[in-house]
């Protein structure tokens, strides 16, 4: 229980600061399902087009009737699915259109013997991506992401349990409007199975 208490006080010292959580009272589990050889869960994290905002934070778990044996996708299941994240955008610039472009995300995927992994995931403006601070835990964990970004910076930390890894992309670029992004089965292949993942998603300013 101490343990538990620490990190939980190291999280808020470390992710808030001095930002004002958005509903952090008020946030709810929300479940997403993805239909067999659907890329799509439902219901998303909505796709309002909004001001940018100073980051979010998420928690996810798998429970285990959504797990799946990654083996059956052979070289695909490397592949990071999106859990929660954000996309910048401006009107002037349509390369920042794509929610793929100029994003900052929460990856997941399955692993074999009933385990997933969670990840600090980025695009740049021509959609490369850049995936770090990797987080594996057990089906019914859950892992608890926190993402800023200061200035130029995408900052994340991750905590699982005792668990806790920081991560930053420097010279990451940001436009000033920004809509949600996820859940989605992306990757390259749609879901084998039916499947889902719970989050608990709050904005910050």
């Amino acid at each position: 229980m101490k343990k538990s208490f620490f990190a939980f006080a190291v999280i808020c010292l470390i992710a808030t600061g001095s930002y004002r959580i958005l509903a952090q009272n008020n946030g709810a589990w929300q479940y997403h399902r993805c239909a067999f050889e659907a890329k799509d869960y439902r219901p998303g994290h909505k796709l309002s087009l909004g001001k940018r905002s100073a980051g979010f934070d998420v928690d996810l778990t798998i429970g285990p009737e959504d797990w799946y044996d990654p083996e059956e996708l052979g070289r695909e299941a490397k592949d990071w699915l999106k859990a929660a994240g954000v996309s910048y955008l401006s009107f002037w610039r349509p390369g920042t259109y794509a929610k793929n472009h100029l994003s900052a995300l929460v990856g997941f995927r399955m692993k074999p013997g009933r385990r997933f992994e969670v990840c600090a995931y980025t695009n740049d403006l021509e959609g490369g991506h850049k995936a770090d601070g990797i987080v594996s835990a057990a089906v019914g964990d859950t892992v608890r992401i926190t993402y800023r970004l200061e200035g130029k910076t995408a900052e994340y930390v991750l905590i699982h349990q005792e668990k806790i890894i920081k991560v930053t992309f420097p010279g990451f670029e940001s436009a000033g409007r920004q809509v949600n992004v996820g859940p989605w089965h992306g990757g390259s292949v749609p879901a084998p199975v039916a499947t889902g993942i719970s989050t608990r998603f709050r904005w910050v300013e």
